[in-house]
């Protein structure tokens, strides 16, 4: 809390300036929640540090928080964004949001409907905010999620139905019959999740749609979400819950791709596609104007640069086991039993926001009757995402959050003490949905063995951010010259040269040899990679690139060896189309390596 980041990519100001100096006007939707597949929505992780937060209510605590947030960004003589209000400095803002489909989150059962939403409103007001006020919510939720005197949007992909193909905006209209039109989310596609299948929106779907929002009236108000696709760099991807039971605390947990290209108008990688020039020429006939000039504008290129060309090596290994001593000391702590790693007493008693966890215990079995079999209770609904166990730093086997096991055993040649090891992975907190105050990750509390306790946990927090990967690159390991030799989970670096390239541009490093894990080019998190796939591959963009040497560091979570293994490069994003992966599906022999699960 206090501390604020608008630099790089998430220079919001200088968004805005070019969005200004190109004549354009901005609506903006600042949340505090906004959800947009986004990691908790958009709302900061230190915020589950207090253990009686809820979040998106009247709740002192948050209300408290948000007040800064807005304060910081719109306050009248300091505020981030205070002179970008088109009211009161001609600046390109012109419409501002309150939270995000909020009707959704009351029917739900956690939200408050308006009383939430108009203090929300209020704090806009009151913080300096000049301009129109919205809501956007689905066509059923209006009446929850609406705010009094402020404009209310709808939502949605499709319009209408067979029998009434309106039926969205006449919802928007009787609730609001003296209001302009909007569908503030248009859906032009939608996004992804491992293990299911990538999705692609029928482009004459997509067509019929926007003219029949396009002739509702002549005054009918579009935004399309999303015009142009992006990507979850970093941590910052969002998940679903599914099948949400509120009694036994239970959902299935679906978390999305690095990739948010939302096969949209304008791709990933801002590629014009098919559906950006059908769009054009809807708009531009809707408009009885004739489409813009775009001649002088093509798709710029993407590059498969190819290995021998680039000077391509493999310069380095640690073990995660190893990784671990390089970790600032202050940051490492012992617990008596596991805690959530937003209650770790790090970042100021904030907790950890992202990455992984490492918890560390033993167990002593010297006075147990039989040494060979050990098992480990505890896990069922207490596990946030991921876990992969080991017994003295041999892998066990895998538990995530929707296998609901409790339970796993695995062999042990000790004879007195065997050494505990779990590797939990945040993979993303849910954006959506009842379950937004249950997304504290890592391990909720106790793990036992044979019905007794264990106890003194040493705690790790992965959080791979600069300081310790540059520690990581100046204490790699050579990787043996037997590449048939397998090594533990940790991480690779890998180094090409484009010195001499004779041309950079935009490429996707082709992950598809590697099982599951994160990839970093020249000290940045570009995101996760998954053999599951839809997602195969990840976008490179040339900004993030550099003429000269380039590290490819790569966070490995299974043991391999690098036999058959290479980073590769691809001008496009590599997809595996595949049916969807239900708790019914048979695996298949491909998606199994070595009796695990991919």
């Amino acid at each position: 809390p206090g501390l604020w980041n608008f630099k790089d990519n998430l220079d919001i100001y200088k968004f805005l300036e070019i969005c200004h100096d190109h004549g354009m006007f901005v609506i903006l939707r600042p949340g505090p929640y906004i959800c947009s597949e986004w990691d908790f929505g958009g709302l900061p992780a230190w915020l589950l540090n207090d253990p009686n937060m809820e979040v998106r209510t009247n709740l002192p605590a948050y209300l408290r928080a948000v007040k800064r947030y807005f304060e910081k960004l719109f306050d009248p003589k300091k505020g981030v964004l205070s002179n970008m209000m088109k009211t009161t400095n001609n600046g390109p803002i012109i419409a501002v949001q309150i939270e995000n489909e909020y009707g959704a989150y009351t029917k739900r059962g956690h939200g408050q409907g308006p009383e939430h939403t108009f203090e929300i409103q209020k704090m806009l007001l009151e913080t300096g905010v000049p301009e129109l006020l919205f809501t956007s919510d689905g066509a059923y939720d209006l009446k929850l999620g609406y705010s009094p005197g402020t404009l209310t949007t709808v939502n949605f992909g499709q319009i209408g139905n067979k029998n009434d193909k309106y039926e969205k905006f006449n919802k928007l209209k009787q609730f609001q019959p003296d209001k302009p039109i909007m569908v503030m989310e248009f859906w032009t596609g939608w996004f992804d999740h491992w293990s299911r299948e990538h999705h692609h929106r029928d482009l004459e779907d997509f067509k019929l749609n926007l003219e029949l929002i396009l002739n509702y009236t002549d005054r009918s108000n579009l935004n399309m979400y999303m015009f142009f696709g992006g990507t979850n760099f970093g941590f910052m991807n969002g998940a679903n819950s599914e099948k949400e039971d509120k009694v036994e605390n239970t959902y299935e947990y679906w978390q999305d791709t690095t990739s948010y290209d939302y096969d949209a108008p304008l791709s990933e990688s801002g590629q014009m596609t098919n559906k950006f020039y059908a769009a054009r020429d809807i708009i531009s006939k809707a408009l009885q104007i004739a489409p813009p000039d775009i001649s002088h504008l093509s798709n710029s290129s993407s590059i498969a640069y190819k290995l021998e060309e680039i000077n391509y090596k493999e310069a380095g290994y640690i073990s995660l086991w190893d990784m671990i001593d390089h970790l600032d000391p202050d940051d490492v702590h012992e617990y008596f039993e596991p805690v959530a790693a937003e209650y770790l007493d790090i970042h100021g008693n904030t907790g950890q926001a992202h990455g992984y966890t490492l918890y560390t215990s033993s167990v002593d079995i010297s006075q147990m009757k039989d040494k060979s079999v050990l098992a480990l209770a505890g896990f069922k609904n207490n596990v946030r995402d991921r876990a992969q166990i080991f017994m003295s730093k041999k892998r066990v086997g895998f538990i995530d959050a929707n296998t609901y096991r409790d339970s796993i055993a695995g062999r042990v040649t000790e004879h007195e003490n065997v050494g505990i090891q779990i590797l939990t992975e945040n993979a993303g907190r849910v954006n959506y949905g009842y379950f937004m105050n249950h997304q504290r990750k890592g391990l909720m509390g106790r793990i036992t063995t044979r019905g007794r306790p264990i106890i003194n946990w040493k705690i790790y927090p992965l959080e791979f951010d600069l300081p310790f990967l540059t520690r990581i690159e100046e204490n790699l390991n050579q990787i043996p010259k037997n590449k048939q030799i397998e090594l533990p989970p940790g991480i690779w670096k890998f180094t090409i040269d484009l010195s001499h390239a004779k041309t950079m541009s935009d490429t996707y490093i082709d992950m598809s040899d590697f099982n599951k894990g994160l990839v970093f080019v020249n000290g940045i998190n570009l995101g996760r990679y998954w053999k599951r796939g839809p997602q195969l591959s990840l976008y490179w963009p040339k900004p993030y690139q550099k003429r000269g040497i380039n590290s490819i560091m790569i966070f490995e979570e299974y043991a391999i060896s690098l036999s058959a293994r290479k980073i590769k490069f691809s001008e496009n994003m590599v997809i595996s189309f595949r049916q969807d992966v239900l708790f019914q599906h048979v695996y298949e022999d491909t998606e199994i390596v070595e009796g695990v699960l991919l």
